[in-house]
């Protein structure tokens, strides 16, 4: 102790003392910083300036959108992509493909959208698909990886085969029917090559003549319950045709580049007069697409016609099932 009875530090007492009070003052600094952060972050224009502190600085980035052929990749779709959500809330913008302006995008934002879809109006020559994906800091091209290439739209070719399994059914070789009895006809659905005649799915509506046949049964197959209208080809008595409606899924949904598909079906015959001809059966197929919602702004997914009843299924086709009373 001095002479006054003060007590003196020594220098590396200070030393210390000044390093604790520089960690102390960091350790509110550091924290104030955090805490406000968290904070702040409440509304969009708050969201986006820490998002572009992230960045540099940068708060929009360029969203590229290239289609590609999904086994042509030299082929271009030349369609559009529509983004209907930004991080959860709907929000709208249609890029054409190339598109090099009006696509500004929020950076670290997650984003999806239908490639394949101009606005809420689905193409007619591709199967349009959902898509998601996240910005970062830089450029985002959209189309270029597996799950966002386009698969070309192409009728399959149907062939049916007679309950005899030996004959293809057409004019020269009917299916020739007795009263009361079962048949089991069966259908081959070949898609062509570099090409899908279905991606979600497919309806097949057999199209027949109540007052002949009974009820159809597709042999492995569910029932589709959803939409489906089309005008009645005047097979037979015209008054009585029926469609039985049926959901093919098999492979996932998918049928594509020279994949096949054998579907069995069954029925039986009313009473029917001899020699009566031109009881014809038609298969439907018609393939499921996405498409947007107009006035929800949501997707329609596997669906073969769009909210206003329009049809959005691509590929589809008939293949006739002919049938004569011996």
């Amino acid at each position: 102790m001095n002479k006054k009875g003060k007590t003196k530090l020594s220098g590396g007492a200070i030393v210390v003392l000044l390093l604790f009070a520089i960690v102390m003052i960091g350790g509110l600094a550091f924290y104030g910083i955090t805490y406000s952060a968290k904070g702040t972050v409440t509304t969009d224009d708050a969201t986006a300036t820490a998002k572009a502190n992230s960045c540099d600085g940068v708060e929009d980035v360029s969203l590229m959108f290239n289609d590609i052929d999904g086994y042509k990749i030299g082929t271009d779709p030349a369609s559009h992509l529509t983004i209907y959500e930004k991080e959860g809330a709907q929000w709208s913008l249609t890029l054409a493909d190339d598109a090099s302006s009006g696509n500004d995008v929020a950076v670290l934002s997650d984003y999806k959208g239908i490639i394949g879809n101009n606005a809420g109006t689905p193409s007619t020559t591709y199967f349009s698909r959902l898509w998601s994906g996240t910005t970062g800091c830089g450029i985002y091209t959209v189309g270029n990886e597996a799950d966002e290439v386009l698969y070309l739209a192409t009728a399959p070719s149907i062939t049916v085969t007679n309950d005899d399994k030996q004959f293809n059914s057409d004019a020269t070789y009917p299916e020739s029917v007795a009263n009361e009895s079962i048949y089991t006809p069966k259908i081959l659905v070949d898609s062509p090559s570099k090409a899908c005649s279905a991606v979600y799915g497919a309806i097949i509506a057999v199209e027949y003549d109540n007052s002949y046949m009974g009820s159809w049964e597709a042999i492995g197959l569910s029932e589709f319950t959803g939409k489906f209208e089309l005008a009645h080809a005047n097979n037979g008595n015209s008054t009585a045709d029926k469609f039985a409606t049926f959901l093919w899924t098999d492979s996932d949904g998918r049928l594509c580049n020279g994949e096949e598909a054998e579907i069995k079906f069954q029925y039986e015959t009313k009473t029917i007069p001899d020699g009566t001809t031109g009881i014809d059966v038609d298969f439907h197929w018609y393939p499921l697409n996405v498409d947007l919602n107009a006035d929800t702004y949501k997707p329609i997914v596997d669906a073969a016609y769009d909210e206003d009843g329009n049809l959005i299924s691509v590929a589809y086709t008939t293949q006739p099932y002919y049938v004569n009373k011996a």
